[in-house]
């Protein structure tokens, strides 16, 4: 048994590397050799039956342990890439809770948050059961696009027209052109502005 340890600790790095300072430093150093070699055995075989004395159901716990930690890292680390690309993409940001925090704190920073509001409302407002859509769809139209409404989105007159008589008789796609409209206008001229952000920054540096 002593003699397999021996064999292996021989071709180690760890012990070929003291092996060689050792050499390189003159033969009369080869009583330092060898008492480093000693000691390289007995911590080895030391090592060894520590482990052998412990139970399999130790071992065994050990192991699933290992496998957990390992899925949990790999998951995480698929987490951050996919906060990553979110960073990247104004579609995929949207569809990121890390990434809409972000993107909402610099909207704020720039008074335009109504048109993410907007946005998550239309999103919200297309999964509405048939009964609630005449209650919701109002609520909307006070909210975001009246003259007057308090987070009043920058929709053009033919649009705001065009919602203001259908929303008597509302449809599951009542706000697809409106939300489309938003949603460019975020595309071309406030996206473009956070990915330079230091929201964005601080939102990497998170992630």
């Amino acid at each position: 048994m002593v003699s397999k340890h021996v064999h292996h600790l021989s071709h180690s790095p760890l012990f070929s590397s003291h092996l060689y300072t050792c050499w390189s430093q003159g033969s009369g150093l080869t009583h330092q050799i060898a008492n480093s070699f000693v000691g390289f055995v007995k911590l080895h075989i030391s090592m060894c039956k520590g482990l052998s004395s412990l139970p399999s159901s130790c071992l065994e716990k050990a192991k699933e342990m290992r496998v957990k930690l390992s899925h949990l890292a790999e998951t995480h680390h698929k987490q951050r890439v996919q906060d990553g690309k979110a960073l990247q993409d104004l579609e995929t940001l949207l569809n990121s809770k890390s990434g809409r925090q972000a993107f909402r704190e610099f909207l704020r920073s720039e008074f335009s948050e109504e048109n993410l509001e907007f946005w998550l409302a239309c999103e919200d407002y297309r999964v509405t059961s048939l009964n609630l859509q005449k209650t919701k769809s109002s609520s909307i139209y006070n909210q975001f696009i009246n003259l007057d409404a308090p987070q009043e989105v920058n929709l053009d007159a033919e649009t705001r027209e065009a919602l203001l008589s259908v929303t008597a008789s509302p449809c599951a796609d009542t706000f697809n052109n409106a939300q489309q409209r938003i949603y460019s206008l975020m595309a071309k001229d406030s996206f473009p502005r956070f990915l330079r952000s230091p929201q964005r920054m601080e939102a990497i540096k998170a992630l």
